[in-house]
């Protein structure tokens, strides 16, 4: 009996129309790899006419034709391939991958006033999957904010569309405190979130993982900072404050601040980290049995105080501005 090798005809149409496909898309703004992923499955309908093909022409005595070894391995592999692309688009796989292959990054941004109302005495600022978070501040009632994200996506229009689904900044007020709470709805996004603040304001900020980059932020009233992800205070040499750092043991504060350091076994009671149903939060805070120093360094009177509380994480570097 006559032995033959399957697919010979089938790859070799298949790798020619493949490469004038791939030559095509050198010439043409459509993404070749997106069609090429869409008509995949016309491997199995070459392959099978080809097998229909060459037992109608190859006809021997008792009607068989003899597949080798390589054959059937072949088969099996393309066949099994076939399955797991099936099963990979069922899930929405390919199109991960076709989005990924096709899409382009775009740096696009979102800016939003809000309006600080005259009784509003107190900011607490909560971040949520945010890479980095920078906050200045400036006379006036109002906060600016520029949420600045890289999308990828298959066209510019597509990527404006996702940042608006994307970004997401809430407010609401509790007496004479507004609680401000930004971040993005996804995890896969490089984003950050820059923020003009009311100097009058006195600001708690819980920025979680996110880097923080406070930058010659004048303080007119006494600011908490919680977090794990690093933070960089730069101040004015005009600053009249207070500057208490809570951290473990093994850490330090970098800066050019002259600091005074004293150990206790507790850290002392924040009554100000309070979430927006005033239930205590102690996320950052470091719990009553770790053992913890208190780095504090006096700016001018020490009218105002900042308080940073640190678990751990990331560095913290304090400068005063010449």
């Amino acid at each position: 009996m006559r032995q033959w090798r399957v697919g010979t005809f089938s790859m070799g149409l298949l790798l020619l129309a493949t490469g004038i496909g791939l030559l095509y898309g050198q010439f043409q703004p459509y993404p070749v790899a997106e069609y090429l992923l869409q008509w995949w499955p016309l491997i199995f309908i070459l392959l099978g006419l080809e097998v229909l093909l060459q037992a109608y022409f190859n006809k021997v005595e008792d009607g068989r034709v003899k597949y080798d070894v390589f054959s059937i391995f072949i088969v099996f592999i393309i066949v099994m391939t076939g399955l797991s692309l099936q099963a990979a688009s069922h899930f929405g796989l390919t199109s991960y991958v076709q989005k990924n292959i096709t899409a382009e990054r775009f740096h696009l941004q979102a800016d939003q006033e809000i309006a600080v109302d005259s009784s509003i005495q107190k900011l607490v600022i909560q971040t949520e999957r945010c890479s980095q978070l920078d906050i200045k501040t400036a006379g006036g009632n109002v906060i600016l904010s520029n949420a600045r994200v890289a999308i990828r996506a298959g066209s510019k229009i597509e990527a404006e569309q996702e940042l608006k689904n994307t970004v997401q900044l809430t407010t609401s007020t509790s007496g004479n405190t507004m609680y401000l709470r930004l971040g993005f709805g996804g995890s896969d996004y490089d984003a950050r979130f820059a923020l003009v603040l009311p100097e009058r304001l006195a600001v708690e900020v819980d920025h979680n993982t996110a880097r923080l980059q406070i930058s010659n932020a004048r303080l007119m009233n006494d600011w908490l900072i919680r977090g794990t992800g690093s933070a960089d205070v730069s101040l004015p040499s005009s600053t009249d404050a207070l500057v208490s750092v809570l951290l473990p043991q093994d850490q330090n504060v970098a800066g050019n601040l002259n600091w005074e350091t004293s150990d206790s076994q507790a850290a002392a009671k924040d009554t100000g980290n309070e979430d927006s149903n005033g239930k205590p939060n102690d996320t950052h805070t470091p719990s009553s049995d770790q053992s913890v120093k208190t780095m504090a360094s006096k700016m001018g009177q020490g009218k105002h105080k900042m308080t940073i509380i640190r678990q751990g994480g990331g560095q913290i570097t304090i400068n005063q501005l010449p």
